[in-house]
């Protein structure tokens, strides 16, 4: 994530906005989706919605649109899809923290989700596990990461994996493919794995 776009959403709250929409446009599409950052910040989230998706599911569709900033849909006799801005919140003050918790942390689920800041640990914490809810993972793979990422001492757990090897790194199995859930200190492009 850049750092414009960092300042921009300092509370986490875009990123976690563009977490929800874009794995809940891929639970109601059954296809893939991919996000962009915004040069003055945000997000724009787009998704390929198959031609016949039925009622129910183009009304869930606009109602998913409907709570972004910006939204626009696109169609062809071939292919179809929509898109929606997310922008940052604004006036949000950029407070300098320490301590466990308070620093700055990007997380990423590759492949899946573009790398989002949050000011928080436990905002980041939170919006890792609501995407990863929100995908169909395997039962096993679920409970681990609910385990991992909701218990009592999770900010402080994943601390200290930070603290030991510069990031967290967590892989799962989806659809025959691997994804890594990486959770490091903003501002660190790479992790050491």
């Amino acid at each position: 994530m850049s750092e414009r776009a960092a300042s921009g959403d300092a509370d986490g709250g875009t990123a976690a906005r563009m977490f929800a929409l874009a794995l809940r446009l891929i639970e109601v599409t059954g296809t893939g989706m991919w996000v962009a950052q915004l040069d003055g910040g945000g997000y724009r989230v787009n998704a390929v919605v198959p031609h016949g998706i039925g009622e129910e599911a183009e009304l869930v569709i606009l109602d998913l649109l409907a709570k972004a900033d910006r939204y626009g849909h696109w169609y062809r006799s071939d292919a179809q899809a929509v898109w929606a801005e997310l922008d940052c919140a604004r006036g949000v003050a950029q407070v300098e923290r320490a301590g466990i918790g308070t620093r700055r942390v990007t997380v990423e689920i590759e492949g899946i989700a573009p790398p989002a800041t949050f000011d928080r640990m436990p905002d980041a914490l939170t919006a890792v596990w609501g995407a990863l809810a929100a995908l169909p993972l395997d039962p096993v793979q679920a409970d681990a990461f609910r385990y991992f990422f909701t218990r009592p001492d999770a900010v402080e757990h994943v601390t200290e994996f930070i603290q030991r090897d510069g990031a967290l790194c967590l892989a799962f199995s989806m659809a025959g493919r691997s994804h890594a859930v990486r959770v490091r200190p903003a501002g660190e492009e790479s992790a050491r794995r």
